[in-house]
């Protein structure tokens, strides 16, 4: 009876004992794992936070992306209409430089008849010249041709007048063809000039369309490089 008395008391101490060590190895495990959970938990807001830090710079670089686009756009449109422009106004430099030419050819044309018509005027004043010198006039006076001397007398003046007429008239067209071609070569200026300063803006659009092209691909490439971040985060977070 003693003995089995013992025997129990030993079973009981036994079971004791390993109670005591089991209840601290689930404990110590319960801790371990608590501890593993806390610090996977703090992995996970640490990722969700770049998570959301990234997924905001790629809306960002979407929106940017869109606006450097359209931006890219307007510019190519107001290319394509100041080239168009600048076609429109060399074609109107080259009409007037035909303009120009055929005024001063029919200029010269003008100079050289009025030079010819006072040549001829010349001839005629000088023949005025010689029938009324004195000797010429007795001539006709001692053969008693008055009226023929004073009828050649008129139609010399009269031929010289005409040719004066002449002269003057060409002048005046000389000179309605001058003041033509001045005021075709002022609006020549005029649109060369225009032509000039719509060259400067073609220049300075070409150079704002390749710096926005240059920023469009840049802003591109931080998107889907932030893209690929996120989605080595995302990838990250499904391992925990």
């Amino acid at each position: 009876m003693h003995i089995k008395i013992k025997k129990i008391h030993t079973l009981f101490v036994i079971s004791f004992v390993l109670a005591i060590c089991l209840g601290s190895f689930y404990c110590a495990k319960a801790d371990s794992e608590d501890e593993i959970s806390e610090d996977t938990q703090k992995k996970l807001e640490e990722l969700k936070k770049k998570a959301e830090i990234y997924r905001q710079i790629v809306e960002i670089k979407e929106k940017q992306g869109e606006s450097i686009s359209n931006q890219l756009y307007i510019t190519e449109a107001n290319l394509n209409q100041v080239q168009t422009q600048i076609e429109l106004s060399t074609r109107q430099i080259e009409e007037y430089n035909s303009q120009i030419i055929r005024l001063e050819s029919q200029i010269k044309e003008k100079e050289t008849l009025i030079e010819s018509q006072k040549k001829l005027l010349a001839e005629i004043v000088r023949g005025y010249y010689e029938v009324n010198q004195g000797g010429l006039i007795m001539a006709y006076l001692s053969k008693g041709n008055i009226a023929s001397f004073i009828l050649t007398k008129n139609r010399i003046a009269q031929t010289g007048d005409k040719i004066r007429d002449i002269v003057n008239s060409i002048t005046e067209i000389k000179n309605q063809l001058k003041e033509e071609r001045d005021a075709i070569d002022k609006k020549k200026s005029e649109i060369a000039k225009k032509t000039q300063e719509l060259k400067d803006k073609n220049s300075n659009l070409e150079s704002l369309k390749k710096q926005r092209e240059v920023l469009l691909v840049q802003t591109k490439s931080e998107e889907e490089r932030y893209r690929k971040l996120l989605a080595n985060i995302e990838e990250q977070k499904q391992q925990l």
